[in-house]
C-alpha cells in the first residue's frame, strides 16, 4: 500500500520526513531510487535528495542536482557517477545539462545513449518535453538529421 504513494506522491517537507522516519529501512532501495528519480523530473531536487542515501544513489543525487542548478563542478559530479548508478535519470540529468550549456550535439549523443522503455525512463513526458527542446536546438543549428533522430525515439 504504501510503495505506490511513496514512489510518486509529492508530499510535505515534514510528511516525507516523518515517512522516512518510520518507515525509511522497510521499504526497498529500489523504490527509493524510484522516488528520487521521479522528485527529480518533478522539479523537486530537495525531495530526492532526502533520499537519495536510501536509495544508495548519494552521487548520482549530488550529480543531478548540480546539473539542474547549472554549478561550475556538475560535469565533473557527472563523469564521478558510478556505472552502478547511471539511470536512464543520469542520462537524463547529463543531456540536460550539455544542452543548457549549448553543447547540442553532446547532449544528443546522450540522449541516444538513453534506454527507451518507458518503465526505465520514469517519466516519459519528461524525456519528450527534453527531447524536443534539444530538437529544435538542432533544428536552429541546421542538423535536421540529428533533430529527427532525437524525436523519432
Amino acid at each position: 500500500v504504501l510503495v505506490p504513494f511513496w514512489r510518486s506522491e509529492k508530499l510535505e517537507t515534514k510528511d516525507e520526513n516523518a515517512i522516512i522516519k518510520e518507515f525509511g529501512t522497510l521499504i526497498p532501495a529500489a523504490d527509493h531510487r524510484y522516488r528520487m528519480e521521479r522528485m527529480f523530473y518533478a522539479d523537486r531536487p530537495s525531495s530526492a535528495l532526502r533520499v537519495a542515501g536510501l536509495a544508495g544513489a548519494q552521487p548520482l543525487a549530488d550529480a543531478w542536482a548540480a546539473a539542474d542548478k547549472g554549478d561550475k563542478n556538475a560535469a565533473k559530479l557527472l563523469k564521478a557517477v558510478p556505472a552502478s548508478q547511471r539511470s536512464a535519470g543520469y542520462f537524463f540529468a547529463e543531456a540536460e545539462y550539455l544542452r543548457k550549456q549549448q553543447k547540442f550535439t553532446e547532449a544528443a549523443a546522450v540522449v541516444m545513449k538513453a534506454p527507451t522503455d518507458r518503465d526505465s525512463l520514469v517519466d516519459p513526458d519528461a524525456w519528450w518535453v527534453e527531447r524536443r527542446v534539444l530538437s529544435r536546438e538542432l533544428v536552429d543549428q541546421g542538423d535536421m538529421k540529428t533533430a529527427y533522430r532525437i524525436v523519432s525515439m
